[in-house]
């Protein structure tokens, strides 16, 4: 997995004296950095596609994607829509999960004719696979009343580490420091009926964004944070950071 080598990287065994491991292990690691961050580059980058899931067949189709993605880079980007009525939440009716390949995974639970696919509620509850957001612990909170989460992240620990100046700690202000891109505040789409028998296409562009901007955000930070140390694992380092 790219984040775990991002995390740990793999070094070679160097049959010499302590002082020359010293000296091959910093130029492993400075090696290891810099192939990340230009890794990291082109992934943030890359362009992938919305993809709308709205019943079993579906996701069977395109179940490979995700898991493929997910090999890769053991991190979502994570986000969820709900309907309200008479001023209370209904279920969660939109899960959107984003890769790293800029791959988005809209999935409309309230048209699914049975529960989460097994093989989806595995991801979902899979705590070394990172679900990522902004304020992502409220969209779990509601997420896990209805279904089943665990292994989120909120991103605003991770922009505290990074020792942001004089920005903000919301989804937009972070998306406007790392990926240099603004995002629209559109309160009517987020509260528009996430239920409808049709998502508009502006409803499946807005539900997307926030989780692709997620794991992009993710991946900015980490260049700036990961320094490689010999045998720590990724959750390791994103403990220590978050404290």
């Amino acid at each position: 997995m790219l984040l775990n080598f991002m995390l740990k990287p793999n070094l070679v065994k160097i049959s010499h004296n302590i002082g020359s491991l010293g000296i091959n292990c910093g130029i492993k690691r400075t090696f290891s950095q810099q192939i990340w961050k230009e890794r990291a580059s082109e992934i943030t980058q890359s362009e992938g596609s919305i993809i709308l899931i709205e019943n079993e067949l579906n996701w069977e189709k395109v179940s490979s994607i995700l898991t493929r993605d997910i090999g890769a880079v053991n991190a979502v980007g994570f986000d969820c829509e709900w309907a309200n009525e008479s001023g209370r939440r209904k279920p969660v009716s939109l899960l959107q999960l984003a890769t790293y390949s800029g791959n988005c995974f809209l999935f409309r639970l309230n048209s699914f004719q049975n529960n989460i696919p097994s093989s989806l509620q595995e991801i979902l509850e899979n705590k070394k696979i990172l679900k990522v957001g902004v304020a992502c612990d409220f969209d779990a909170s509601h997420f896990a009343e209805d279904y089943n989460v665990k292994g989120w992240l909120d991103l605003r620990h991770l922009a505290v580490q990074d020792d942001l100046k004089n920005c903000k700690l919301g989804l937009k202000s972070l998306a406007k420091h790392y990926l240099g891109k603004t995002l629209l505040n559109n309160w009517r789409l987020r509260a528009s009926d996430w239920e409808s028998n049709t998502l508009t296409q502006d409803q499946v562009t807005y539900a997307a964004e926030d989780a692709i901007v997620g794991i992009s955000i993710l991946l900015a930070q980490l260049k700036n944070l990961w320094t490689p140390v010999l045998e720590e694992t990724w959750e390791t380092i994103l403990l220590r950071l978050w404290k």
